[in-house]
């Protein structure tokens, strides 16, 4: 089944505490947020349950022999259209927690501010289990679905969390905060003070991370001496080749971390490495090490520079533009100042990072594909295009994911599929490629320069 990504929702909630959190409006009394909270969470939970309950009747009768094909990979996209449902409906909850309740101006800090949403979501996996468990044939329990999704979808992205609040915690505590200085460039301070976060997770986080997820060194023998020999043919420099462990179902991934080549790892779901022949598991283990050998980790960092100070040139202007705009709205139609500073920021998250890092993540995927082909193919274009084809084939099989889907930040299987046909018709259709990857890391330089002088000169008016 396919899963709305944890990067957007995170994104969208911590874009909601911030705008929210200094909003003019009245917020409730500290009892009547507790019982309101509480109360939409009991009726969230049996919401989920008893439309999980309902989806797991559909799947079971999906899986009757009498059910054509066609009818489990409707069952497929419908879990996943209610996964993106529930996922939206969430944030539209806790959105009314954090605008109308005021619970970001109630809470102090951003873990506990984030914790309504973080336990919206764990409902929503905890129901979902049973459906997706008919569904699969898997042996997925609840816990261990839940399990699966906070370790892999959402610790990774909240573990910045609690620096977070040790930088507020410290402005609080020196006065920083209250400072003039701090004030007047405050907008700039964050966006340094991310890019500098950003920085050190990039170089930590793989150690801390393999250690919350207990992955372990696979053992000795010729498939990992052969993956071994795999990287060094590649280029890239690893630490340790790893074995991710699930503790449920099936799971088919890999996955490679860190830039720094002693902090970097890759790791292998055991069904991956017991379903797939030789050449597929070369194809995955390419496609991981194709973002390490063209940097894309420092591509999507660049990339987040040249947003974050666009979207800081253009939210003053974007902010009058909309003023004027709401002079002419009727009053009863009105919206409130503080509502649409929340409605500007969502819009420039979505333009930034839906489409337009949505686009970029997708042409270096693209770009990581053809390296999976090159090190599958051992030199044979058209052998290696054709392992990876089978091994994307292959994942779309075993873990019931249907290929047409759509992904935001990958093309969708059938499409990566049809794109690896025209690279074993035609070598040019790769070199077309990466030249095409080339020129978009150009012109980010160009742009984070040129903005950052834009900034300054603004700064200076």
């Amino acid at each position: 089944m396919r899963r709305m990504a944890g990067l957007i929702p995170l994104m969208i909630a911590l874009v909601l505490i911030e705008k929210t959190a200094h909003s003019g409006r009245m917020a409730a009394d500290p009892t009547t947020l507790f019982w309101w909270v509480a109360g939409t969470l009991g009726l969230w939970w049996l919401v989920c349950a008893g439309s999980s309950w309902l989806l797991a009747k559909l799947s079971a009768n999906s899986q009757a022999p009498t059910a054509a094909g066609v009818h489990t990979q409707r069952m497929h996209q419908l879990l996943a259209r209610w996964d993106m449902l529930v996922q939206t409906l969430a944030l539209g909850i806790f959105a009314w927690f954090c605008y109308y309740l005021g619970w970001s101006r109630f809470t102090a800090y951003y873990s506990l501010a984030l914790a309504p949403w973080a336990v919206l979501q764990c409902i929503h996996w905890w129901c979902l289990a049973l459906p997706v468990r008919t569904l699969t044939g898997t042996r997925w329990t609840r816990w261990s679905f839940l399990s699966h999704q906070v370790r892999f979808s959402l610790l990774p992205l909240t573990i910045a969390l609690p620096v977070l609040d040790l930088c507020v915690l410290f402005a609080r505590r020196s006065g920083l905060e209250a400072s003039p200085f701090f004030a007047q460039h405050m907008a700039l301070i964050n966006i340094l003070g991310a890019l500098l976060l950003a920085l050190a997770l990039v170089g930590l986080l793989p150690w801390l991370l393999v250690r919350l997820w207990h992955a372990s060194p696979m053992p000795a023998g010729p498939v990992h001496d052969d993956l071994v020999a795999a990287c060094l043919r590649a280029g890239v420099r690893v630490a340790g080749i790893l074995s991710w462990p699930v503790g449920g179902g099936r799971a088919y991934n890999a996955m490679v971390m860190g830039v720094l080549p002693r902090l970097r790892y890759v790791l292998f779901t055991a069904d991956l490495l017991r379903d797939f022949p030789r050449e597929e598991r070369l194809a995955v283990l390419g496609h991981e090490l194709g973002h390490a050998r063209y940097r894309h980790l420092w591509i999507y960092l660049l990339f987040a520079a040249v947003t974050a100070i666009a979207s800081w040139l253009v939210r003053e202007p974007l902010e009058r533009v909309v003023d004027v705009v709401f002079q002419h709205v009727p009053a009863g139609f009105a919206v409130e100042p503080d509502l649409r500073a929340v409605v500007i920021a969502l819009l420039l998250l979505g333009i930034q990072w839906r489409l337009l890092f949505g686009w970029l993540s997708r042409v270096c995927e693209r770009q990581a594909d053809l390296a999976g082909a090159e090190l599958a193919g051992e030199g044979d274009q058209r052998q290696g295009a054709m392992a990876m084809q089978c091994a994307l084939g292959n994942v779309a099989r075993l873990s019931g994911t249907d290929p047409r889907a759509p992904s935001w930040r990958h093309h969708s299987i059938a499409q990566r599929i049809d794109f690896l046909t025209l690279v074993a018709d035609d070598q040019q259709v790769a070199v077309n490629h990466h030249r095409l990857v080339r020129r978009t890391v150009l012109g980010l330089l160009v742009c984070v320069l040129g903005l950052a002088v834009l900034a300054w000169m603004f700064r200076q008016m």
